[in-house]
């Protein structure tokens, strides 16, 4: 017996894993359906990639991220999401000159240092969904209907999803500053962690898991322009049939982390049913899982929503 082990939060995709492999194949069955191309990026890049687009206050850039100076005394990271690898791509190659938007997907493993769980790895696979070069709100309601259909292929019932909007660029402020106001008014709230993310970005206060902060600040969308709000109704009169078949729940305030524009998050318990015939055996080491997701929008780029095929392959 080998003495070599895989790495703690790490996990081997056997053959025998059928599940796993059926997950990948009707992944890419439906992105070829939905005329999204497939994407590969390296899988390290530049440190600073990731902490321009995250944030230095971000949860990713202070705590999980697998960063390492190369012999050339270069500062790289081990990929911990796509998006920003994505939109690099589509910068350097100048993707800008070919029709828009570029509707782009990645499944490619991902690194995150942190305390490995119940169906969280520090490396585990991940499906992004990246489309750039469109502000149509038609294309936030794409990518919902996508997931939505992928998760009813893989038979997944136990989901929601929340859809929420902190407006755009021009009403934007206005809700940072009432945002800044309320966070004086109770500094009782405002501890070390806290005051870390509100000195680089006032909005990434709401990745701190603290339920008072997320439920007694003052609500995003009650300030929201016209034009925000009209494009809210728009993606929701679009996903509308998609709500009262798939059991959506109404927009929650704070439903996701987005640094600007819609956004939206899935959650749910991700256990496709058991099939009689299956001899299936999950490559995860745990019994269920909760996945989760985000979509923002920003300069015409779609953070898609991410689902895990770690998470779907989960018994």
């Amino acid at each position: 017996m080998s003495k070599f082990q895989a790495p703690r939060g790490t996990h081997d995709v056997l053959p025998r894993d059928h599940l796993w492999w059926r997950v990948i194949r009707t992944i890419e069955e439906q992105c070829t359906q939905y005329g999204w191309s497939r994407v590969s990026t390296p899988g390290f890049e530049e440190t600073a990639l990731f902490e321009r687009t995250s944030g230095e206050a971000s949860d990713v850039v202070h705590k999980e991220m697998y960063s390492f100076v190369d012999r050339g005394d270069r500062s790289l990271t081990l990929r911990p999401e796509a998006t920003a690898p994505i939109a690099r791509a589509y910068v350097e190659h100048g993707l800008a000159q070919e029709p828009q938007p570029v509707k782009a997907y990645a499944i490619a493993p991902m690194y995150r240092y942190s305390r490995p769980g119940r169906g969280r790895y520090r490396e585990h696979w991940q499906l992004s969904l990246e489309a750039i070069g469109s502000a149509d709100p038609a294309v936030d309601a794409e990518v919902i209907q996508f997931y939505s259909e992928l998760l009813r292929r893989l038979g997944v019932t136990e989901w929601e999803l929340r859809l929420n909007s902190i407006g755009d660029a021009n009403c934007r402020p206005q809700y940072v500053a009432r945002l800044n106001e309320w966070l004086d008014a109770h500094p009782e709230l405002v501890d070390e962690e806290i005051a870390h993310k509100r000195a680089t970005s006032v909005l990434q206060v709401f990745d701190v898991k603290s339920s008072t902060t997320t439920r007694a600040r003052p609500s995003s969308s009650s300030g929201l322009r016209r034009t925000s709000t009209r494009r809210s109704a728009a993606v929701g009169a679009t996903t509308g049939s998609s709500r009262r078949s798939a059991g959506l729940r109404p927009p929650a305030s704070g439903s996701a982390r987005a640094s600007s524009g819609f956004c939206s998050r899935w959650s749910g318990r991700a256990r496709p049913p058991r099939r009689r015939e299956s001899t299936c055996s999950s490559p995860s080491r745990s019994r269920g899982c909760a996945g989760g997701s985000s979509l923002r929008s920003r300069r015409g780029v779609r953070r898609a929503a991410r689902w895990t095929p770690t998470t779907l392959a989960a018994r």
